[in-house]
């Protein structure tokens, strides 16, 4: 058997609009989208900054289960989404209008002509892997432009993803994608430098396991229970402990997170 002719195309913003759209489409599992998964895990990074208050932001917010979660937030007093079609946007405003504290979805075009707002914390989460140099300044400009002074931007990205181990094969055209569109592999150093160069503080940039949060916050049964889950959990109770009497609290989470591998990589930076 001859070898398979691989090529990469580049991808366009129209290939990219149809992508998602097939993929907003497929009635995938939920349980697939990031924020679903981690969504309690980032908030209770997010609330240890004293930080998560006022008007807050979801930079492409997906399927809305970030803004779920920050609409039941005591110190949160609004929440805007942003979306990129306006299939996105409809559904989102469809899901929490009814939602006390909820300002609306905006499309990126809406949402750029808004002058009035501006927002105490902005999340922007699993969303710099998939823009290719066109974008990626804008973005960080844009979360930058979009904060209140002292405000902060919390930023989640794979880790040092190596993006041919995702690749899918198309055989009828003989091209090789990003399983799910990701187009850049992403480091601490990587990451914090564009964070600076946005005229960003960075008070954190690691790679980190926001599983070991997360296993903590479900819990599991108790037939469930391993050596590696009680362990995780001992500490997590011994954080929440330690909170109640000592600072630090931030600090003290992120060091138990944080692991030279990832496979995740968090960035909290403030706006000078």
């Amino acid at each position: 058997m001859k070898p398979l002719a691989r090529q990469q195309q580049p991808w366009t913003d129209e290939s990219v609009s149809r992508f998602w759209a097939y993929e907003t489409q497929r009635n995938r599992d939920e349980s697939w989208y990031f924020s679903r998964q981690y969504g309690p895990a980032l908030l209770e990074i997010a609330r240890r900054t004293g930080g998560l208050r006022g008007q807050v932001l979801d930079y492409s917010a997906a399927r809305g289960h970030l803004i779920d979660l920050l609409l039941e937030e005591r110190d949160v007093q609004g929440v805007r989404g942003v979306e990129f079609t306006a299939e996105s946007v409809a559904a989102l405003n469809g899901r929490f209008q009814s939602r006390p504290k909820w300002q609306g979805a905006l499309s990126l075009s809406q949402w750029l002509g808004e002058h009035s707002v501006r927002y105490q914390m902005v999340f922007c989460i699993e969303v710099i892997e998939h823009l290719d140099d066109r974008y990626l300044a804008e973005v960080f400009q844009q979360i930058y432009e979009a904060l209140l002074p002292g405000g902060l931007a919390i930023l989640s990205t794979p880790h040092a993803e190596c993006l041919e181990q995702s690749f899918v094969y198309c055989p009828f055209c003989e091209s090789e994608f990003h399983a799910v569109q990701h187009v850049r592999s992403i480091t601490r150093d990587s990451l914090a430098e564009w964070l600076r160069r946005a005229d960003f503080d960075v008070m954190s940039c690691d790679a980190c396991d926001l599983g070991k949060l997360a296993m903590c916050q479900q819990g599991r049964p108790w037939r469930d229970w391993s050596y590696n889950y009680l362990k995780r959990a001992a500490r997590y109770r011994l954080l929440r402990c330690q909170d109640k009497y000592q600072t630090g609290q931030l600090e003290r989470l992120l060091k138990w997170l944080r692991t030279p591998q990832g496979p995740h990589l968090l960035a909290i930076a403030r706006k000078k």
